[in-house]
């Protein structure tokens, strides 16, 4: 049998056309549903991966959790509210005591305000209550001032009256010489022997005696020996016109001026305080009273010269310039004052104390005075035996304890300064000068014309020289030299009677009358620089007296023999300037 042909096995099987129609159709749905399949894997593993990794980062977190709960205690949520409300109800109790406190401080601060004006209010009370007791103390004093200027002017009517004595006691002594003169030139010739040996002997007494008066001096400056030396000075220096400018640098009335014959008038009116080198002092201006100037062509001295002669003149047309801006000053300052004081080596000073002790010394502020010797506390602090502020002088023994000390004000509450005595003669020699520029540049000293301002010049170089021997740390005393010749007669041993008998009465009245009244009679000294031949009056080298016309020169008991035996001793007479302290105070020849 023959195989079918496609169209007849078409024709045999139509249902297979069905089969496979729907089995194509499942097939496809199958592919479909694999499709499906396929998709929903790769979905699932994509979110198995992405849940695989959120497990590992909760694992981590999990890890980290636990460390951290590891190192730490937890509380529980109640005690930590608890704790909680504890300290909101502390700062609740803190707010409230703070709140007291600051009503306390505010209470406080009122009560201080109250003090602080009640004790500005006491303070007020107490500075009123010091300035009337001040006033009081200053009227007390003006009082006693008052009283110590009478005093001063009856001491000077004494010694003004002991002067004339003295130059009367003189006169009486001369013409009782000149009687015995002649009584015994009428003499035969034989006792003529004996005259010559009187003579030889009185002479050798008078030297006795100078010599014993020369030991006895303190040393002091050349230039005060105003019976021995003159200076001569030169005013053709650029010094000396400085010196001049100051002194043109005030121009005062003359009825306002106080007389620059000397200050012992001067004293009571500016409160000075005069001493010698040697004599303690309360004040920077210490021993004005001793600057007064030795020419014979000053001014006659007005000692008791009223205080409104200066109060009236105290105000003038223009301000003054200070001392340390003048010329002279400065000058003066470099070659005087510096060398003198070398305060830029002073141990006992600072910087800042050098500049304030020096302008206390320029403006007159400086107090020098003694240590007190009657304090509680002197055994305990032996203020003697400090090292003295400008030397360190540290010795203990008498002749170098630091007996005086210096402040720069007189408020109690200034810092006090030893000195020794050394430094205290330096201190001393500078206040004197720079008082005597002060009065000069205050036109306190009167200079109107030529002479009077040689006058000035010649006290302001005496004042340098005092300063000189100062530093140096010594002084000078006369040494006389006579000759021992028929010629110098009874005249030599008068004189010297008459010089030991001025200086005696001098020293006396000093003592008499206090540091601050010098004897007048030096300040009016009459000086001779020359004695010619053929002079016929009898002439003395120092005449202590302020009248020159109640001095023996020119009195007729002097007869032309004595003039000229007196003029042939001062030929013989020599002067020596000897340095205290040396081995030995023969006369130099």
């Amino acid at each position: 049998m023959r195989p079918a042909t496609p169209a007849s096995s078409i024709n045999l099987h139509p249902d297979l056309d069905q089969e496979v129609a729907a089995l194509s159709t499942k097939l496809i749905n199958a592919i479909n549903h694999q499709t499906n399949l396929d998709d929903t894997l790769s979905a699932t593993r994509h979110d198995l991966e992405a849940s695989r990794e959120r497990i590992r980062e909760l694992e981590e977190l999990v890890a980290r959790q636990q460390e951290t709960l590891s190192g730490d205690v937890w509380i529980k949520r109640k005690s930590a509210e608890a704790e909680k409300s504890k300290l909101l109800a502390r700062i609740v109790e803190e707010k409230r005591l703070r709140a007291e406190v600051e009503k306390d401080k505010r209470k406080i601060e009122q009560e201080l305000e109250t003090l602080t004006v009640s004790l500005f209010e006491e303070a007020n009370k107490m500075v009123i209550t010091a300035k009337e007791d001040a006033k009081k103390e200053q009227d007390a004093l003006h009082r006693k001032n008052e009283q110590l200027k009478a005093q001063l002017a009856d001491t000077e009517s004494l010694l003004k009256s002991q002067q004339e004595q003295l130059v009367e006691l003189k006169l009486v002594m001369e013409q009782m010489t000149a009687e015995r003169d002649d009584h015994s030139g009428t003499a035969p010739s034989s006792p003529g022997f004996s005259k010559f040996d009187s003579r030889d002997d009185d002479t050798q007494i008078s030297e006795g005696g100078s010599n014993s008066a020369v030991e006895s001096m303190p040393p002091t400056y050349p230039t005060n020996l105003h019976h021995l030396i003159h200076p001569i000075l030169r005013t053709d220096l650029p010094a000396y016109d400085d010196f001049v400018s100051l002194i043109h640098t005030s121009k005062r009335a003359s009825n306002s001026r106080a007389s620059s014959g000397s200050y012992s008038g001067l004293n009571p009116l500016l409160g000075f305080t005069g001493s010698h080198a040697s004599a303690p002092s309360n004040s920077s201006t210490v021993s004005l009273s001793t600057l007064g100037t030795p020419s014979s062509n000053v001014s006659p001295q007005t000692p008791n010269t009223p205080a409104s002669a200066l109060s009236s003149g105290s105000t003038a047309s223009a301000p003054l310039p200070p001392l340390k801006d003048t010329k002279f000053y400065k000058r003066v300052l470099a070659e005087d004052i510096e060398p003198t004081l070398r305060l830029d080596i002073a141990p006992g000073l600072s910087w800042l104390a050098r500049r304030s002790v020096l302008n206390a010394m320029t403006e007159g502020t400086l107090v020098v005075e003694p240590v007190p010797t009657t304090s509680p506390f002197q055994s305990i602090s032996k203020p003697q035996f400090y090292p003295c502020s400008l030397c360190g002088e540290a010795r203990k023994d008498a002749p170098h304890l630091r007996n005086h000390r210096f402040r720069t004000s007189e408020s109690d509450s200034a810092q006090r300064y030893p000195l020794c005595k050394y430094c205290l003669d330096r201190v001393r020699s500078t206040c004197d000068f720079l008082g005597f520029l002060r009065l000069v540049k205050d036109g306190l000293w009167r200079a109107e014309d030529a002479d009077s301002e040689r006058a000035a010049w010649e006290e302001s170089v005496r004042l340098r020289d005092q300063m000189f021997w100062s530093r140096i740390g010594g002084g000078v005393i006369p040494v006389i030299s006579h000759v021992h010749s028929s010629s110098v007669g009874e005249t030599s041993h008068r004189n010297s009677e008459d010089a030991n008998g001025t200086s005696t009465d001098h020293n006396k009245t000093e003592e008499a009358i206090g540091p601050s009244t010098e004897s007048s009679e030096s300040e009016s000294t009459l000086k001779q620089d020359k004695l010619q031949p053929d002079d016929k009056k009898s002439e003395q080298t120092v005449i202590h007296n302020d009248d020159p016309s109640a001095s023996g020169a020119g009195d007729p008991a002097h007869p032309p023999e004595s003039a000229n035996a007196e003029m042939e001793h001062h030929r013989g007479e020599r002067l020596s300037l000897a340095i205290p302290g040396a081995s030995d105070r023969e006369p130099s020849e």
